[in-house]
């Protein structure tokens, strides 16, 4: 399965269950200890518990450090929780992507036809570079071979 189907999937779930698409919330869905310093943003496990670390910083930042953080939730999980799939050779890039797509869901991409750089800069209140990158995923994704018919 596709990153992006997995989050995708992460977002669905979250939506179903009326989960606010917010740090708390999100980290109370999954049971995810989320504790605010003034140190390092990072995820770890005290105790079997999952906990992730948020420097503080604005909110733009703190919500890049958390989805980041997230993403290291689901893909290194010593029970590979049902959104990832075993034995995945998860590198640091397919954690940034995991971030960026959890920063810009699809669904709100194309629920108000943000496919413009400004256009996610303006929504989601990102820099330049991660809007780019993201119109970059969302590209790839549509052309991909399950969208596309030969």
């Amino acid at each position: 399965m596709l990153i992006e189907e997995k989050v995708n999937n992460l977002i669905k779930e979250l939506k179903e269950n009326k989960v606010d698409f917010g740090m708390q919330d999100i980290s109370k869905h999954f049971n995810i200890l989320l504790i605010y310093n003034d140190e390092v943003s990072r995820f770890t496990y005290c105790n079997e518990h999952p906990i992730i670390y948020i420097k503080h910083s604005d909110l733009i930042q703190e919500w890049k450090d958390f989805t980041l953080q997230l993403g290291h939730f689901f893909f290194y999980d010593t029970n590979q929780r049902y959104v990832i799939d075993k034995n995945n050779d998860i590198t640091e890039q397919a954690i940034y992507k995991f971030s960026l797509l959890m920063q810009m869901p699809e669904c709100e991409i194309e629920k108000y036809s943000l496919f413009t750089q400004q256009a996610l800069i303006n929504h989601f209140n990102v820099d330049y570079t991660s809007a780019h990158r993201r119109l970059c995923y969302l590209n790839a994704w549509f052309a991909s071979e399950s969208w596309c018919e030969v």
